[in-house]
């Protein structure tokens, strides 16, 4: 049987869109738990709306915790032999959990997931009925953190992921982080020694919800605590001796700074100087142009310098004809 864990908060707005989806499985032995997260929308009504003569179906609901004790609650609770993991304001394809559960059984491995389909409208099954000729791609004990880091793009987030309970075990999300919980749960899960199969068809439908966890990556808190994620693998990555993974754990911390470069105001990033010194501290960091590294110092540490700065950048690249000069 398979444990689907849904954590909620006031998801009113796509939540029978989300719920609907999973029943509409061909593969029908799941059990789908909904956590209510402390909502104070229509989220807790639409679930008993659906639990209607469906025993699959059971709902929890505690105080506002925050998406990582949702998620940890169902896992104490799950009486499935694999774990699957959906957002409220997501959706699956109709044989998602079909055809992920067919490929972790014949190839024997620890997680089975999909290609993601990344959309702010409603969703559609786009995919070909009846489509067989998948792609599939297999990762090994010990190349899965390799491909984490290199190839990142394709894991997204923990959501579409079909995992053995057995292997999470013990594992849960680090509570008190509003960021980054999902990388951070599953880099600890593959750090085990687990086996992965990918299949290079959309079965998971994430949506860009601005209500949601995306717009906190354009705010002072999201970028602190997804950077601390980012530099704690980073750290780690340095210390097994896996240089150019470390390398792109550092890279990825350094486009959230460039993020908050782009979005924070003056006083948001100054409280970040702290952060920020410790980056230009980092051997990877120091490997950068005194460019790159004049326009970080300016951006945390004189603010109207960067702006300044920014604006003959963008005189030169429109006298030059729009060539870039890449300067960050």
């Amino acid at each position: 049987m398979i444990s689907i864990i849904v954590p909620m908060y006031n998801s009113e707005c796509y939540l029978k869109e989300c719920l609907s989806s999973v029943l509409k499985q061909t593969e029908h032995d799941f059990e789908l738990l909904l956590v209510d997260d402390g909502s104070v929308d229509s989220t807790c009504a639409i679930c008993k709306e659906f639990m209607r003569g469906d025993s699959r179906i059971h709902l929890y609901v505690q105080r506002h915790r925050g998406v990582s004790a949702a998620r940890n609650a169902a896992l104490d609770a799950a009486r499935g032999e694999y774990i699957f993991f959906l957002d409220s304001d997501d959706a699956i394809a109709p044989d998602a959990l079909e055809v992920l559960l067919e490929q972790i059984l014949l190839q024997k491995a620890d997680i089975a997931f999909g290609k993601y389909k990344t959309t702010d409208m409603c969703f559609t099954d786009g995919r070909e009925k009846g489509k067989r000729d998948r792609e599939w791609q297999r990762f090994d004990s010990g190349s899965l953190i390799d491909q984490f880091s290199q190839k990142n793009f394709i894991f997204g987030g923990i959501g579409g992921k079909l995992i053995k309970r057995k292997a999470i075990g013990a594992l849960r999300f680090e509570e008190g982080l509003i960021l980054g919980e999902d990388t951070l749960f599953f880099y600890e899960l593959i750090c085990k020694g687990l086996s992965a199969v990918y299949i290079t068809d959309a079965v998971y439908y994430y949506r860009k919800n601005e209500r949601g966890s995306w717009h906190l990556r354009f705010t002072l808190d999201g970028v602190l605590v997804a950077g601390s994620v980012f530099k704690r693998i980073e750290v780690s990555e340095q210390n097994c001796g896996r240089t150019e993974n470390a390398r792109f754990w550092e890279e990825a911390y350094f486009r959230i700074l460039k993020r908050a470069m782009d979005c924070l105001p003056e006083n948001e990033l100054y409280q970040m100087r702290e952060a920020v010194i410790q980056e230009m501290r980092d051997p990877y960091f120091r490997e950068r142009s005194w460019v790159t590294k004049g326009s970080v110092f300016l951006a945390f540490f004189s603010y109207p310098f960067y702006c300044w700065a920014k604006r003959l950048k963008d005189s030169v690249k429109c006298l030059s004809g729009g060539e870039d000069d890449k300067i960050i």
